[in-house]
């Protein structure tokens, strides 16, 4: 499917990509699209360099299948556990406020999907906020116009899950985050 060496994958490769996934499933297989992939659904992005999913059960053959499908189509991927990306706990109601696409879902058969909201979106990728990132969040910052006491709820219920001793640095991201926001939106 993605050509080999491909760069980027446009939200018609990923619409294609989770189709062929989904006839590759036998069972419901629950997933939430994160970062790039989640913002290229949602069109906020018009590509992504990878296809990443949250895996809603804790099913270690089943992520290996999910992985080992995505590999054979040619996507880079990371497959994360439920109610995280990478070191990042989400709050409990990610999924609950995570968005559906009904055309595509309509087209799916096994894969349950859900695209983790762009709110969320900017706060695990406040977790890195390299400069891919800081492009990411300052085009959802632009779409969406969140008002920043919202951001800062949000910030809030992550700050809570986030281990001790990173709780400072991650502090210090939103600080940089709120001059992006006073950058972009004021």
């Amino acid at each position: 499917m993605v050509i080999p060496g491909q760069r980027e994958i446009t939200r018609t490769d990923l619409v294609t990509i989770i189709q062929l996934l989904d006839k590759k499933m036998e069972g419901a297989t629950p997933l939430t699209a994160i970062g790039g992939t989640a913002l290229t659904l949602l069109g906020m992005k018009s590509s992504s360099r990878d296809v990443d999913f949250i895996l809603e059960e804790n099913n270690n053959l089943l992520k290996t299948i999910v992985t080992v499908e995505l590999y054979k189509l040619g996507c880079e991927t990371q497959i994360q556990e439920k109610g995280t990306i990478v070191a990042t706990a989400l709050p409990r109601d990610y999924r609950k406020r995570s968005l559906e696409d009904k055309e595509i879902s309509e087209s799916l058969q096994h894969i349950q999907l859900r695209i983790l909201s762009p709110l969320d979106v900017i706060l695990t990728k406040l977790a890195r906020f390299d400069e891919k990132d800081q492009v990411d969040i300052t085009s959802i910052l632009r779409m969406m116009k969140y008002p920043f006491k919202d951001i800062e709820k949000r910030f809030q219920q992550y700050l809570r899950l986030y281990p001790e001793k990173r709780k400072p640095e991650y502090t210090e991201k939103f600080e940089r985050l709120k001059r992006l926001y006073q950058d972009v939106l004021e």
